[in-house]
């Protein structure tokens, strides 16, 4: 058996995941360690696995899109409480904010919002004040489930089941008059929309635990559920049409009504949908020669050298086989389709679609084997065989010779023996945790977990393989370290018959735990208060004043500081009373914290 490992490698702040518009991404693993972001280094080497729903949802034009869900008793939340939704933003301008579910109001109400100051950042808003956040830079154009929860003292913010971000709120919860929107507040039409999708949106009358979030967010809410009974308002976005979009929950008044009114008009978002399960869709407009990208979740590249005309061309990738595969004459047909639609343009034999395999997940196939096949009506009719060259320089399967788009599928008479689809390191405060994962193994005797020292690779520890296996095998090992640095490890995978192949490095950087920004002092203050933070070493830090629309106030600290605790000052002559945040940036460590100025 030979260890075949597809993909780029990348390291990324907090997880790189394929691009998808009717795929709800998921985590396979779901880590019990409290980590923050700005620590979780991930080093892919293809994508991860997916759920996939064959249910509707609603896009959202950015502009001035909403759903209206009233203000009934049900969603006027005062106590301990939970939202959930899976999103998909397109984009998120500089300087902006986005709304994902808002019951805002003057000093009253909740939100869940994704503003720009610079870095896409989500904002858990109570009171029309920031409290849990964390840093979305990562997950734009894919869908992710954000969730947040308020247990009357601290408030949590969830990224795809995994803890982001705790922060203390202990006030009263004020009723906000407002109705709550899904997508925008209606009140600030055309300022506040999101772009992209919104699926699912789950609204209890309690604050859910991470595990609860993270084993239920992929699943239907049943009475099996542990907090059914505190379910409010559930909106599944399941219709396919009309204007209504019904909340199936315990408790009455919560239906949403599509925009301003119960007619169609501009302010409606879109039914969205496809009952296959796809996965991403991308539109570009092509009106000259060239390779265009159609985005990572596509793993789409089409060259349009000698393409003649002007179109709206649309990619989409569906995680399914072709249900019928007339014409294939290969014995092995990938779980992975995608029909291209442009009508208007002309072809010609230089034109290629370029399919980037370190983009598709969970691909058996052997690549030098690899067929891809059309035919001119999606799931209809007798597939053909095109031109198909593997080039292994770029790592991708390159189609050519057709005179048309519509639906392409891979088919191969050879399966990897083995493939290693994530290897991941994540470091906590103590110790570095990897985990890898297959999805098949032949002959696999098991893995040694080596780590560079001095310029060499020594082994820590050897891990059993499954032997011979045709389903997705996931492994973890866990390094115990007290001492902050960077460290660098590899996995050997050595099979029965004594040969052996090696992964790709990763790197991993464990941050030290006392970085720390404080309370301000006087808060509420007048005029003036003092802001205190401390680093654990010399770093380049910036120290940033924001009002509560993202926009950037005052700096007060800005270039290189010691070790040690420092202070500045936030003098607030000339400025409004209000709520402010204040933020700390210290290398990868970033804290947001709240000011009020009476």
């Amino acid at each position: 058996m030979m260890l075949v490992v597809l993909g780029n490698s990348g390291l990324y702040p907090l997880v790189l995941v394929d691009t998808v518009m009717i795929l709800k991404s998921i985590f396979k693993r779901a880590t019990s360690l409290r980590i923050p972001a700005i620590v979780l280094l991930t080093l892919l080497t293809a994508s991860w696995a997916w759920s996939q729903p064959t249910e509707n949802y609603l896009r959202f034009d950015g502009f001035n899109d909403y759903v209206n869900a009233g203000n009934s008793a049900s969603v006027d939340i005062t106590s301990a409480f939970s939202v959930e939704a899976w999103v998909f933003v397109e984009s998120i301008p500089n300087q902006s904010a986005k709304r994902i579910v808002s019951k805002w109001g003057f000093s009253s109400g909740y939100e869940l919002a994704i503003f720009n100051t610079g870095t896409p950042t989500v904002w858990f808003t109570l009171n029309q004040g920031q409290t849990a956040t964390g840093d979305f830079s990562a997950l734009l154009d894919q869908w992710v489930h954000v969730a947040a929860t308020w247990d009357g003292t601290w408030t949590r913010l969830y990224f795809n089941g995994g803890l982001v971000n705790t922060v203390f709120f202990g006030s009263a919860l004020a009723s906000s008059p407002n109705n709550l929107t899904i997508g925008e507040i209606a009140s600030l039409a055309g300022s506040s929309a999101l772009q992209g999708g919104i699926d699912d949106v789950r609204l209890w009358g309690a604050a859910l635990s991470g595990p609860t979030i993270n084993d239920n967010k992929d699943a239907e809410v049943t009475g099996s559920h542990p907090n059914f009974a505190s379910l409010l308002a559930y909106w599944k976005f399941n219709e396919s049409s009309g204007q209504t979009a019904a909340s199936e929950a315990n408790s009455p008044g919560t239906d949403g009504v599509l925009g301003s009114s119960a007619s169609a008009d501009a302010s409606d978002p879109a039914w969205s949908g496809e009952t296959d399960a796809a996965v991403a869709v991308r539109t570009e407009t092509i009106n000259s020669d060239g390779i265009q990208d159609f985005g990572l979740g596509t793993g789409v590249d089409i060259d349009f050298d000698g393409v003649g005309g002007s179109a709206a061309v649309t990619v989409e990738r569906f995680a399914s086989a072709p249900s019928n595969v007339t014409g294939v004459s290969e014995g092995n047909i990938a779980d992975v389709r995608w029909v291209i639609v442009g009508d208007g343009l002309s072809f010609s034999s230089a034109t290629q679609v370029r399919f980037k395999l370190s983009e598709i997940s969970g691909l058996l196939l052997d690549p030098g084997s690899i067929v891809v096949y059309k035919r001119s009506t999606s799931t209809i009719g007798t597939l053909s065989a095109v031109t198909t060259v593997y080039d292994s320089g770029a790592g991708e399967i390159v189609a050519s010779g057709f005179t048309s788009f519509s639906e392409f599928i891979m088919a191969s008479s050879t399966l990897l023996p083995v493939e290693l689809v994530d290897f991941v390191g994540l470091a906590g405060e103590d110790r570095f945790i990897l985990e890898w994962a297959t999805l098949s193994e032949t002959n696999n005797l098991g893995f040694e977990v080596q780590r560079e020292i001095d310029g060499r690779f020594i082994t820590l520890a050897t891990v059993a393989g499954a032997l011979n296996s045709r389903e997705r095998k996931d492994y973890r090992y866990e390094v115990a370290d007290l001492h902050s640095g960077s460290r660098t490890f590899r996995l050997k995978q050595i099979n029965t018959d004594g040969s052996f192949s090696y992964s790709r490095a990763i790197e991993i950087d464990l941050l030290p735990g006392d970085y720390a920004l404080y309370e301000a002092y006087p808060n509420p203050f007048n005029r003036s208060t003092r802001i205190s933070y401390t680093l654990p070493r010399e770093t380049d830090v910036s120290v940033t004043v924001f009002d509560l629309l993202g926009r950037q106030i005052r700096v007060l600290e800005s270039g290189t500081r010691s070790a040690g605790t420092h202070e500045v000052t936030f003098d607030a002559t000339g400025l409004p009373s209000g709520m402010y945040t204040y933020r700390l940036e210290a290398g990868r460590f970033v804290e947001v914290r709240l000011v009020v100025l009476r």
